[in-house]
Formats: structure tokens, C-alpha cells, sequence
């Protein structure tokens, strides 16, 4: 065993001088700060790395195969749900990378490691202990791999689901998009219905996933669904070129052949005449009443002047998420008092971190659903199921065209989980 001490300015060098002189395979024993020089304590504080590196003549003892995978036979879901543990062990605010928690783990084992061999420790022992360390980096390797980031080696991990069950569940879910702590629950959720050998009977088991994960999804009851008929009073918001004004036109229309021709629009988009005159030829072709409103203190009058009507649609401008004053003024507009439902357009073709930016600014207006836009511009429908798995509002309605009103159709959590299963039947099939 090569056994060597390094000193440099901190973790990230000492690792690169580790990696460079031992090679990848050298593990951290211990780490510790020094002050060295004639004036002690007023020099520089430097790291010190203590590493190893286990020469050939070390065998490690039986465990992992070279892939991460265990010598017991477990399910993909059971590992999904043990990983999924230590996954949630950590603070929930900050989930540091394998390097990261590798180290950690290599400098908690260090100091122990030393006392054993101060005390008389063998070297076998030595070796014994550094191979059961090296299956836990491996694990975290592997875990971190799950959650899509990069292995140390620049590679993800292996494909957890692809080695220990059929079919591929948890990597499946994975190399869709779909982030790790729902595909971990997911899996889970899988296991128990369908058991660890994924017994569906005659039935796909693409199906089995294609159930869990269309129940996963909670959706709210379209304006022409089971309570139609109560008085509603619906506004949608979003950033611009998301389709407000086009999604208000196809609700109307769908609420008119529907349920009842009781219907106003009332729009609050000062900033686009188009818009406004848009409007006008929609509620022309409807012959249903059309409001503009300029002013907050107007919003008030122009609801209660079609208080006879069941349905009222608002429109409104496009906001930008980063623009606080803007949606401080369509706050006034639609605040609580006017009993107004809050319903935010995301358009399903936007980055899944764009999406969530702007979930987190127009949430200060009370949302009570979320629209995705343009389902049929969408290339990742995960990023989709992402969004709505860690925010707390359900899904209304998914627009899939231009048209009015065809292509409009309440939130399904079966239409969303079968775009994400086409999608993986046909990675897999590749």
C-alpha cells in the first residue's frame, strides 16, 4: 500500500495532486489544517491530505460487481426505495455531489482508520476495511448517477433499474426527465402494486408504469365536468406568447355548447391593442359580452355587472417573471376580494427551470391550477410531470393547437403519463 501526504491550499487542489500522483483509485485517509514556518501561527493555514493507494497485491473482498451491482439479487423498485432513503437523509436544502459526499464519508472513516492502526491493527484489516469503503463510494456513485449528475469519471451511473429487474423501471423513468425523487417514488409505488418480479399477467408492464404514474397526477374538474353549472369566475395569467387570450376564446366556446350560453369575457390587457380587438371578434362570433378594464378600481363593477352570468373568463397581459412591479399590478387587479380562480399558463415547449421560475413569481397571486400550453410543441414530457410533482397546484387544462375550441382538453393524468411512456417505449426500443 502507497501511502503519501500532500498539502495544498484546499480540498479541490489536494484532490487534483491526489488524483494526479495515486490515480483515481487512492482513497482519502484524513485531512487536516497546519501552520508551518518560523512565525507559526501568523502563516497561511494549508490542507493536509493524507492518501492510500491498495497495491495489486491487495484483493478486495467479494461484493460488487464492477457495474455497482450487488450479489444478492434485489428488485430495481427495492433499490429505488433504499437509495431513495439515503437520498432524503441529507438536509433537503442542499444535496451536495458524489465528490462531495465521498470525501465526506472517506474523512468521518479516516480518523478511525488511523486509531486502528496505532493500536496494532493489520494490514489485512487495513484492507478489509478500505474495500468496504471503496462499495460505499461506489453506492454514492451510483446514487448520484440516479439523480442525473456525473459519476467522478465524467459517466452517469450505471442503470440501476437495467441490472437488477425487468423491466427497467427506475432507469426508465430516469432517462426521461423525470427527477429522482418522483421516479424513486414511483418505482416504489410500482413494486407494491405489481411486487418485485413485475407479475402484470398478460398486461404490459409499460401499462403497470403507465397506471402509477397517471394516478400520480391530480387534476382539477373542468369547468364543464361534474359541478358545472355553479358560478365560476376565472382569470389566466402567465408570461407572454403562452396563448392567454386564444385559451380563453377555446373555454368559452367549449363552456358554450357544453353547459350554458351564460358567458362573459372581461379582459385587464391594456398593453396589446391586438389583443383587445382579438378578443372582440371571439365574443362577436360567440355573441357573448366582452369588458374592458383600464383601471383596478374597475375590476369590482364590470364582475358584478355580469353577475347573472356562470361563467366569467378574464384575460390578461403577459407578465414577465423577473418584472416584480408588473405583477404587483395584476395582483391589485385580481386580488382575493373578487372571488376570481387564478389559473397559470405555462407553455409545455419552455426549459422545465424556466417553467418553475415562473411558477415561483406569479404563486404570490394565489394560483389555483396550471395550464400547459402546447403540448403539441413538447419534446419533454417528464420535465412536465417534474413541474407538477413538486408544486402543490393541479392541472387544469392542456391546449394542443391553434384551433378554437377543438384543440382544447381537461388535464388528464392518463394523457400525460402516456406521453411519457411513448417516449420511453421508443428510447428502449433503439
Amino acid at each position: 500500500m502507497q501511502v503519501r501526504v500532500f498539502e495544498a491550499e484546499n480540498m479541490q487542489s489536494a484532490l487534483r495532486q491526489v488524483k494526479q500522483e495515486l490515480g483515481p483509485k487512492a482513497i482519502i485517509i484524513s485531512t487536516r489544517t497546519v501552520r508551518k514556518g518560523a512565525t507559526g501561527v501568523f502563516n497561511k493555514p494549508k490542507l493536509e491530505v493524507t492518501a492510500a493507494l491498495e497495491t495489486e497485491s491487495g484483493k478486495e473482498p467479494s461484493g460488487p460487481d464492477p457495474r455497482g451491482n450487488a450479489s444478492s439479487p434485489r428488485s430495481g423498485a427495492a433499490l429505488a426505495q433504499s437509495a431513495y432513503a439515503r437520498h432524503q437523509s441529507g438536509p433537503a436544502a442542499e444535496k451536495p455531489s458524489p465528490e462531495a459526499r465521498s470525501s465526506s464519508l472517506r474523512e468521518e472513516k479516516g480518523s478511525n482508520r488511523l486509531d486502528n492502526t496505532a493500536q496494532g491493527g493489520s494490514m489485512e484489516t487495513i484492507r478489509g476495511e478500505l474495500a468496504e469503503l471503496r462499495q460505499m463510494v461506489k453506492d454514492l456513485r451510483v446514487s448520484g448517477g440516479r439523480a442525473g449528475q456525473s459519476a467522478p469519471d465524467g459517466k452517469l451511473g450505471d442503470g440501476l433499474g437495467k441490472a437488477e429487474a425487468e423491466p427497467p423501471i427506475l432507469g426508465s423513468l430516469l432517462q426521461k426527465g423525470i427527477e429522482w425523487e418522483a421516479a424513486c417514488k414511483i418505482a416504489a409505488r410500482f413494486e407494491e402494486r405489481f411486487g418485485e418480479q413485475c407479475s402484470l399477467g398478460s398486461s404490459s408492464p409499460w401499462e403497470g408504469i403507465n397506471s402509477v404514474l397517471a394516478e400520480s397526477v391530480r387534476v382539477r374538474d373542468p369547468l364543464w365536468g361534474e359541478h358545472a353549472g355553479r358560478k365560476r369566475r376565472v382569470a389566466l395569467v402567465g408570461p407572454t406568447g403562452v396563448g392567454k387570450t386564444t385559451t380563453v376564446a377555446k373555454l368559452a366556446a367549449n363552456y358554450l355548447s357544453r353547459v350554458s350560453p351564460k358567458v362573459a369575457l372581461v379582459t385587464v390587457d391594456n398593453y396589446r391593442i391586438a389583443a383587445v380587438e382579438q378578443l372582440k371578434v371571439y365574443a362577436e362570433i360567440m355573441n357573448i359580452s366582452l369588458e374592458v378594464v383600464t383601471a383596478q378600481e374597475q375590476i369590482s363593477s364590470k364582475l358584478a355587472r355580469h353577475e347573472d352570468k356562470d361563467l366569467i373568463l378574464v384575460d390578461t397581459a403577459g407578465r414577465s417573471p423577473q418584472d416584480e412591479a408588473s405583477l404587483r399590478e395584476l395582483n391589485s387587479f385580481l386580488s382575493p376580494e373578487t372571488g376570481v380562480e387564478n389559473h397559470l399558463l405555462l407553455s409545455a415547449s419552455t426549459r422545465e427551470q424556466d417553467m418553475q421560475r415562473s411558477i415561483r413569481s406569479f404563486q404570490t397571486l394565489g394560483l389555483h391550477g396550471l395550464v400547459f400550453t402546447k403540448m403539441d410543441e413538447c419534446e419533454d414530457f417528464g420535465a412536465l410531470f417534474n413541474i407538477h410533482f413538486r408544486n402543490e397546484f393541479p392541472l387544469s387544462y392542456f391546449t394542443t393547437g391553434q384551433k378554437v375550441p377543438e384543440d382544447l382538453m381537461a388535464a388528464e393524468g392518463r394523457y400525460l403519463a402516456e406521453r411519457i411512456m411513448d417516449q420511453t417505449r421508443e428510447t428502449s426500443d433503439v
